[in-house]
């Protein structure tokens, strides 16, 4: 975990994940410790790849 863990325990969601900012904001606060609701438009394999890796990377629960 790269972040400080001040969400430690806690859930997000965050809409817009495929790209841009809210993809960025999934990653931060993984990155922080949260449990990630990653929500898309579509749901791509690019999409699915992402929420793995901060998965993987922060020993988070990322739903995408």
């Amino acid at each position: 975990m790269m972040g400080n863990g001040m969400l430690a325990g806690k859930n997000i969601i965050v809409t817009g994940t495929a790209r841009g900012m809210g993809k960025t904001m999934a990653e931060t606060f993984a990155e922080n410790g949260a449990n990630v609701i990653a929500c898309a438009r579509k749901e791509t394999k690019d999409h699915r790849e992402f929420c793995k890796k901060i998965e993987d990377e922060n020993g988070v629960k990322v739903i995408g």
